[in-house]
């Protein structure tokens, strides 16, 4: 039955190769049945719980955690949103009464490391091609600088161009602004959300995450997906910092709700 599925990598490009396959199982084909599976997720009785994956904040860990126990036990009401939802199409697929499940990080910190992974095309974790549009982008920018030089411009054209280069891209743009929409759209969903880790917490915290998201108990896989390079990015410098923090103004204002949401949540 899921012997030819892929994972959410076949939004980034026809050719999109997932080194770690994902397991052919029933409760793990149910947990993915919201990503565009024929059928959608099942309906019950229990509000279910919609992990949200926004793109380099510790999603690809935690998802094959849990598809590696999902084949261990019997299946919680647990389904997955890949990056290209937001929480508005997480109400539509899974119910109004849905509750959610994130990881936080740094929008500028999330954004540099989206950047760089596509620079990569997502190796070592995926083999993830340019779409026609990054393979244009990189082009023109083949270092992070550049662009964030073009977003603050004197010249409008050049602000606009650099605008549109994140906009068309993959992963790069899917931040907490993609996710919420506003600031108002984020308190707004407060009340659905369940769980909200900061990517720090997630290790020493993976006991108390695991048991949030339904399990009990959970054993981790022998070989985790990390989708890690040991090709670190590059600290922008102060100005460009500064620079890439002000077009991720919209993001920041998300991110500081959900981070004093996951103190009242968890205390972290």
């Amino acid at each position: 039955m899921m012997a030819s599925m892929q994972d959410d990598t076949t939004e980034l490009g026809s050719g999109a190769v997932r080194k770690k396959a994902i397991p052919d199982h029933p409760n793990v084909y149910r947990f993915l049945s919201g990503h565009s599976f024929d059928g959608g997720p099942p309906r019950g009785t229990t509000p279910p719980l919609v992990f949200m994956h926004i793109p380099k904040t510790g999603g690809t860990f935690l998802t094959d955690v849990i598809l590696h126990n999902l084949q261990l036990r019997d299946q919680p009401a647990l389904f997955y949103a890949p990056h290209r939802m937001n929480a508005a199409d997480t109400a539509r697929i899974f119910g109004p009464d849905r509750k959610l499940a994130l990881l936080l990080r740094d929008p500028a910190a999330r954004f540099v490391s989206a950047w760089h992974s596509r620079q990569r095309q997502g190796k070592p974790g995926y083999h993830a091609p340019w779409t026609r549009h990054e393979a244009a982008v990189f082009a023109r920018y083949p270092e992070l600088d550049r662009l964030l030089d073009d977003l603050g411009s004197l010249w409008p054209l050049a602000r606009r161009y650099a605008r549109r280069a994140i906009a068309g891209m993959t992963m790069v743009p899917r931040g907490y602004a993609h996710a919420f929409g506003s600031e108002a759209g984020a308190i707004d969903a407060l009340p659905a959300i369940r769980l909200c880790l900061p990517i720090e917490a997630l290790s020493d915290h993976l006991d108390q995450t695991m048991e949030a998201l339904g399990f009990d108990q959970y054993m981790l896989p022998q070989e985790p997906a990390e989708n890690r390079s040991t090709d670190r990015p590059p600290v922008l410098p102060d100005r460009l910092d500064t620079r890439l923090k002000s077009h991720l103004s919209g993001d920041y204002a998300i991110f500081r709700v959900l981070r004093s949401h996951a103190k009242r949540l968890h205390g972290w």
